[in-house]
Order: C-alpha cells, then structure tokens, then sequence
C-alpha cells in the first residue's frame, strides 16, 4: 500500500527536500529519491541500459501491472529501524523488460566498531499468485473491500538460495516482461546479541545489458531487544484440508516425511508463530499411564529452542483414527476405569512439560467452538456445554494448573438455565474470541471483567490473517488489535489448508470453502526444487504483527501502558473490518513504532537516544521522539451549550482514545505543537456503539512540554451536513397514528424515554417491544422510500437500538425482499444504543424494480431458534427501539414520506428484521453477515 501525504495535524509525515520516508511499524524506509537519466514517472525509457524499480513498503499488495507511487522511482538510499531479535523488511517491484535478475550482497554491513552480517539477510522472489474469483463471491459476510478479482498479487516468497540446500538458487536470475513488474522481498534479521547502532551498506542489483545498480542501506538497530512470548501464538497445521505429506506429494509412510514435517515446524517457529497439531501422536499405556515420546519428544525439543511460547496437548482421543488409548469409541464419565485412565494422560504430559520447564506455556484442547466436542462430534447447546464441563473437571483433576482452552466464539449462553455457566468456574480456562464478536457485541468490558478473575483471552483472528486478496494492513494489524483489546494471544486454525483439489498452489486457484488462501500461508517448496514449506507475504506480515504486539507490551511493561494504548488504537479506530475504509495505511505503523521505541529508549536506555546517528535523521522522527509524554483531555460537545458525545475518536495522528459517555476524553500524546482531530471512525459492521448524530471532522491546536498536563482541550463538534428524515412512525405523540403493530403474541408500548434515564431521545418518545417465545412475535410497519432515496451510494437508512441489561446478546437478522435477496446479522451488545446503517445503494441494488416506488413492510421477528434440534433458544425478550430515519448525503435528495400500516398492495419487499437473544457469551458462527457482489 502507497504511503500517502498527510497533514501532520493528523499523521506526521515529514518529507524532505531529498528523502521521502515509506514505512511500516516494523520497518521505516527513508528513502533518498535520487532521479537516474532518462527515469520518467511515466515510465517511459529513453536510456535502455538504466534498472527501472522503485521501493514499497511491507504491506503492499503488488500485481504485474502496478504502478510506482509518485517520486519514488530512482529513489536509491534507504534507511531502517528495527529492534533486536526483529526482522524487517521491504519489496523493490522492477520493471519489465529485464533478463538474469540477480543481486549481491555485500560481505557485511558496517560502523566503526561492529557489524550486521550479511547472513542476516534473506532475499525472496515474490510470486504471483492468480484470484480468479474474489474472496466476496464465497464468503456471505460484510466484511472490508476486497482487492479486484480476475488478478495476481504476490504472496508466494521463493528464496533466492534454499535453506536446505545451498547449491538450489531458485529465486535468483529471473525475468520481467515487457509492460510487468516482479518484485524482490529484501529481509533483514537483527538476532538478540545485534550490537546496536547504524550500520552501512549496499545491495547491487543486476540484470543482463543494464548497468548495476547500487542499492545504499543504513541500518539502525536499537539498543532493546523484543522478548518471543509478548504474544502467545498457535497456527495450526494439518487442520484443514490438507496433510503435509499429500501437499508435498510423498506417501503418508515415506522416510521423507518425518524431516520435511519437522521443517514445516520450524518455519512457523522461525516467524514466532507456534504449530499446533505436532505429529506423530505418542504412543501411551493406558494402563500404566506412561508416554511414548521416542518420536515426537525430539521435535518439541527442538521447538522450544525456538523461543516456544505454547504447546497443545495432543486430546486423550485420537482424532484420526476416532479411538482412545483403551479401544473405546465414545468419552464415558460414568466409568471410574476410564476417568482413571484419561486422568493419566494428561498426568503423563503434565510430568513430561514440567521436565521440559514449558508446563505453564502448555494446554488441553478437546473443544472446538463449543459445538464439537472431540470425542462425540456436535454436541449442540446444553449437551455439548456439559461435555465441557466435564472434560474440564477432569483435566483440572488430573494436573489443578494445567489450563484448558475454551474455543467458544463469546464464551457461553450462560443465562439460560439449562446451561452451564463456564464463567463461574474457578478452572483456569483460556477463551477463544473472534474479532467479530468483539467488534459487534461489546465484549470489551466482559473480558476485562472475566481476566480479573483469572480467566484469559486470546484472539482468533479468523480472515484477517490469511486472506490472498485483503490489503496487506489487515494481518499486520492483528497484533495492535490483539494488544488494545487485551488478548494475550493469537490461535489461527491452519497454515496449509489450500482447497482438497489443489496439490500446486503457486498456479491452482487458491479458493476454498472460506475465501482465497484462507487458512492457507505456507506453500509447499517441490515447485522450486525446494525440500520443504516456502513462506508467503502473509505469514510475513503475521510475524509483523507478533513483533508490533512486542513493542507495544514492552513498553507496557516499563510503565507506559497509557501510550501505547492510545498508539494501538491509533492504527484501530474502530474495527478491523474498518481499516481499509478508515484509510489506516503503512505510516499509521511506522508512527506508533517510532514513538513506542522512541519511549522504551526513555525508559530503559536514554543514553542511545544521544546516538549522533538519529540525530542525522531526528527530522524524520515524531516531534517529541524520547520525550516524556503529555497528557491531553477535554469534552466532546455538540455546541456551546450542550455536551456529552460519546463514542468519538479523538487523534494527534500518533496517538488515538475514544470519548466516554459524558464526551470526556484523556489522550497521551508526544510533547510539542500538535493539533487534535475528532471523528467517528467509520465501522465497516455497519453497527455503530454510539449516539444520534453523524458527526463532522472537528479539529483544535495546541502545543505541549515533556510531563505536562493539558486540561479543558474541548472540542465543538458541529451536527452533521448530511440531512436526516425521521420517519414518522417514531412520533409517538398521539398513538392513534402509530404505525407498528405486533402479531402472534407479545407486547408494544410507547415510553417517553429510557427507563434508566441515561438515553436523552431525539424525539419525546421510544418504542418498547416486549417478545414472546410461544407467540412467535412479529412486530411489522411499512415505510415507503421516494424521490432520490437510495440513489447516492451514500444514502443510508438508520436505526436505534437498546437491548436488555445485563450479560445478554441480541441477534439482529434483517432481511430485504421477497427471497431475502438482502441479508444481514448483526450482533448487539447489552446496553446502547446502538445505531444500525444500512445502505440504501446495496438494497436499490439487490432488489428488483425500483426501491422508491413500493412501499416496504418492516418486520422485526423474535422467537428463533438456532443449530439442530432447537437448542439454542432465545426466550422472552425486551428491544427498545427510536430514530427510523433516512440520512442523505445532500439535502437536495432529501425527499421521504411515511406509508401506512394497512396497505395490502401485494407487490410489498418484505424487510425481516429478526431478533433472537443470546448471553454475552453466545455463538458467533451465526454472526453471518451478507454482502453484496461487485
């Protein structure tokens, strides 16, 4: 992704008359922009024998037909930053024609008094790899834009000498063509003992018939050194759809397959992302309890010199061959004998980690999402909760500190009473939460809640990190999402799984059940001659993330939590389906790293900070860099008079919090002139934790010293432009005019405002609905939509949601049309409000005839069930509901009229919403959101 220019009220990016800076987090590229002759940004060669490139920063998806950013070309000095035991890196994209591509390194690179060997530094050939279908056309989903289908983006990383064997030099002496481009992923590695400083050197890039091109690289390296278990990390493998040994193409029983499995391993540990899954299986007595670890007790061995931060224990069932150690089929709890033995299992492991001293890194895993427990697949609703528990129980029987994963989606339906509340256990369990369940239900307080009782959290980051044709910021932004929402680890479910048809997946089609490369970020090395796993730009910008969670936590750590919180959510505004629409870019990255690293310096190590070499470069460091922060609050208010707006974004481009619900805000920020921008991130879940009104970009300038306290730093933010409609079926003055009605049982009743008074409306009153399990509630209106609704991509329908009180999700289904030709499912938090927006251009789109000549019923369902055999019940329920309204985006299109209740045209689109409950620990598998086709 291109660097772009912005203002430093709101990134500093600071160009120079000869630099331009391109960067991520993980790496800072300074780069000199020094014009060859005959280099045009048109791309027009006049002088034949001259390398036409340019440089690109981690994060950029290249295709054969990219186009260089501006100024860039010919640019060929480049600095970078990075920690030790930190590897960073950059992509030099060539242009076509060129023959015999190569580059040399230089023996070391140099400063006065040591060196960062050129054996640190790895050199890949970037490989395209074609989408013939976008992830959009698979996934029924709202999620962010895709990049375009019917393209190639470089992912696979082929090496330009193999780390097997030295004599293979795949990815060297390669061509471009005419009117392409290919690009060269330059790595750089500063293991734990890196001296630290600048150090100096040149690449030399060469290619047949042209000149050589020298490539200057300064390299400074901190002098702090990034720990490997800040975040703990399980990337399954052999999970999926795919076995190593039928993606390698050799036989399940080849003697080959032990060494190039273990090298499997060993790539994931080298990108501080540990395998979960590890084979052979032991052998185990379950007689005498003893464990068989000829085979499997060398390769963990050999992982944990790795760093290893986790370890899943293998489940007491096999299941591969659907059998325990004793022969039987099937978990019996009843039976004293095979407790005793199930209880020795994992006895045995507990003892054998311990002597390894990688126990308190290691946990049982026998449930997946809840639904699955291992030993008896889709255990559903209270049957399968139980199973848990007893697995649980067990576990903890057999070792008190052995910890249990709980891979549940929001933890567990726990109000109704026929489940079991695992949130009142005293075991130690870890949970497994999805983004979207956080982003959507509110579970932020629930975890913070749930950690003060012992209890842990850790991410799945499920299509963020292993999407082919998602922008590069989204897997490298999962560990600053990881650390603002406080999970303490990443468990991803596979790391080959290409589709069941694929055995070549440089040039099949990478598509399969989830989406292009889902689960899917190593490619098998026989294409290439290479005896083993090849990464891909994916499992890059993973490490990338593993390395930013470590910067942030550092300087935790040191006692800078509130700074790296507000950095954090600087690169996370809202959710990570939103990145892309919140314009989050690589210097987003590069300015949390430079202000995190420039305080861990403060706080650990100021006397680098006196290095005469970042002194050469302090105009390319965040004012303020190694500086004591300040401290920077005020109120959000929508005029003079009136206060109170929560749910707003405040950023000094470094730094980013969110107003609480009396609009107040505290931002920790670098010292000196800055100025402060509010806003409303863009949530790209179309559900919006915040209040009535769209809001305009407010800005306000100030000017700190190191330690101050700034107070009374309001900001006035004006109603928006946008013209909103209030339809009239919220004016509930006079009831006789309401144009709701409810059917098949339950109640509606107008309130004058929210019974715990802290929901001022818009209007004098709301709409309470109060469903009925056994009735089948339905809760129907008609509205009509004319004139220009619907025709601005930017016209949007809006409404105002509270849900119940307490520990209870709300499943918001919402359907348009006869055959639900528009779907959507949203899951609400308790509490509120919270505003649903849906698209008008997306329904205009989906539906046929015209959207602003038919009127359209509105009908909000309770009383659904969900999963087989109806165990997911929803019961009674109470949804407050106000402010239906149209919002434009100019007045000019403005144009709404109100339809009444008792039409019976029968050409009506039917609009569903359905409203089904589920605890704050609930399913998020449902959490299905659709999205429209391109």
């Amino acid at each position: 992704m291109e660097s772009r220019k912005i203002s430093s009220i709101i990134i500093i990016l600071f160009i120079l008359s000869s630099h331009i800076m391109f960067a991520g987090l993980g790496t800072t590229l300074i780069i000199h922009n020094e014009k060859k002759t005959g280099l045009k940004e048109d791309k027009i060669l006049i002088s034949t024998n001259i390398i036409q490139y340019w440089l690109a920063s981690p994060e950029t998806k290249i295709s054969p037909d990219s186009n260089p950013p501006s100024g860039l070309i010919g640019s060929n000095k480049i600095t970078l930053f990075l920690a030790r035991n930190e590897e960073e890196f950059f992509h030099i994209v060539l242009e076509g024609p060129l023959d015999d591509v190569d580059i040399t390194l230089p023996n070391n690179f140099n400063n006065t008094n040591n060196i960062f060997p050129s054996e640190n530094i790895e050199l890949f050939r970037e490989e395209f790899i074609g989408i013939t279908s976008s992830t959009w056309d698979t996934l029924e989903g709202n999620y962010p834009p895709y990049l375009p289908s019917g393209k190639e983006y470089a992912d696979g990383l082929v090496p330009f000498v193999d780390p097997y064997n030295n004599s293979n030099q795949p990815g060297r002496n390669f061509s471009v063509e005419l009117n392409k481009v290919k690009a060269i992923l330059v790595k750089f590695k500063a293991n734990s003992t890196q001296a630290p400083g600048m150090f100096k050197g040149n690449l030399t890039l060469n290619a047949a018939g042209k000149n050589p091109l020298n490539i200057q690289i300064s390299l400074y390296v901190w002098n702090f050194t990034l720990p490997n278990d800040s975040l703990i990390t399980n990337y399954g493998i052999e999970n999926g759809y795919h076995s190593i040994w039928d993606l390698e193409e050799i036989s399940e029983i080849s003697p080959e397959l032990p060494q190039i499995r273990q090298r499997y391993y060993e790539l994931l540990a080298k990108y501080k992302l540990f395998p979960t899954g590890i084979r052979p299986r032991p052998g185990f007595d379950p007689i005498t309890g003893v464990l068989d670890m000829t085979e499997l007790g060398p390769i963990i061995d050999n992982l944990i010199t790795y760093g290893m931060n986790s370890f899943e224990i293998p489940s007491y069932y096999d299941d591969f061959n659907e059998v325990y150690p004793d022969g039987s089929t099937l978990a019996n709890f009843n039976s004293a004998a095979w407790n005793a033995s199930a209880i020795k299992w994992y006895q045995s492991w507990s003892s054998w980690l311990d002597s390894r001293g990688i126990l308190e890194k290691s946990y049982a895993f026998v449930v997946d999402e809840t639904e699955w427990v291992s030993d008896e697949p889709y255990h559903l609703g209270p049957v399968g909760y139980e199973r848990v528990w007893q697995w649980a129980h067990l576990i903890h029987q057999a070792d008190p500190d052995l910890q249990f994963i709980m891979a549940d989606n929001i933890l567990s339906p726990s109000t109704e009473s026929n489940y079991r509340d695992l949130r009142k256990t005293n075991l130690p369990i870890i949970w497994d939460v999805y983004a979207a369940d956080i982003d959507t239900a509110g579970l932020d307080y629930q975890i913070k809640q749930l950690k003060s009782k012992g209890f842990d959290f850790w991410l799945v980051p499920n299509d963020h990190y292993d999407f082919i044709d998602f922008s590069g910021i989204h897997p490298r932004a999962i560990g600053a999402y990881s650390y603002l929402h406080d999970l303490t680890g990443i468990e991803a479910w596979d790391t080959i799984s290409w589709p069941p048809s694929v055995t070549d997946p440089w040039s099949q089609n990478p598509s399969n059940d989830y989406g292009n490369g889902a689960g899917a970020v190593i490619y098998p090395g026989k294409k290439w001659g290479v005896q083993g796993p090849l990464p891909s730009l994916r499992l890059e910008l993973n490490r990338e993330a593993i390395e930013d969670f470590s910067y942030f936590k550092l300087a935790s750590d040191l006692g800078a939590s509130n700074l790296a919180k507000n950095l954090a959510h600087n690169i996370i505004p809202s959710d990570l389906n939103g990145l892309d629409s919140n314009g989050i870019n690589s210097s987003h990255f590069l300015y949390a790293k430079l202000a995190i690293a420039g305080e861990i310096l403060r706080r650990s190590n100021p006397a680098q900070l006196l290095d005469p070499n970042l002194t050469n470069v302090a105009d390319l460091l965040p004012e303020g860099f190694g500086k004591i922060p300040s401290v920077v609050s005020g109120q959000i208010k929508f005029n003079e008079t009136t206060s109170g707006f929560r749910g707003i974004q405040v950023t000094d481009g470094l730094s980013m919090t969110t107003s609480n619900s009396s609009g107040h805000y505290t931002i920790t920020t670098l010292p000196g002139n800055r100025s402060l921008r509010s806003f409303r991130a863009i949530r790209n879940n179309l559900v919006y934790n915040s209040s009535l009104f769209d809001v305009d970009d407010s800005f306000i300038s100030f000017s700190t010293v190191p330690g101050q306290s700034l107070t009374g730093v309001d900001l006035s933010m004006p109603n928006s432009i946008r013209t909103q409609i209030l339809l009239d079926s919220f004016e509930y003055e006079n009831p006789e005019n309401l144009s709701w009605y409810i059917e098949g049982g339950g109640t509606i009743n107008i309130m004058s405002s929210f019974p715990n008074g802290i929901y001022s409306t818009e209007n004098s009153s709301m709409l309470e609905v109060n469903f009925d399990r056994t009735g089948n509630s339905e809760l129907i209106t008609y509205i009509n939509f004319s004139g220009n609704a619907g025709k601005s991509s930017e016209d949007e329908l809006w409404i105002d949601f509270y849900t119940a009180s307490g520990s209870v999700c709300t499943i918001l289904e919402i359907a348009l049309g006869e055959q639900w030709e528009f779907y959507r499912t949203f899951i609400l938090g308790p509490g509120g409000p919270f505003t649903i927006v849906i698209p008008l251009s997306m329904v205009d789109e989906l539906i046929s005839g015209d959207l602003s000549s038919t009127p359209i019923p509105l009908t909000i369902v309770a009383d659904v069930t969900l999963g087989s055999n109806n165990q997911y019940q929803t019961g009674y329920r109470t949804v407050f509901m106000d402010n239906v309204r149209i919002v434009f985006k100019s007045i000019a299109s403005a144009n709404l009229v109100e339809g009444n209740g008792g039409d019976d045209d029968d050409s009506f689109i039917t609009i569903i919403i359905i409203i089904t409950t589920i605890t704050i620990i609930g399913i998020s598998s449902i959490l299905i959101i659709w999205r429209r086709k391109k």
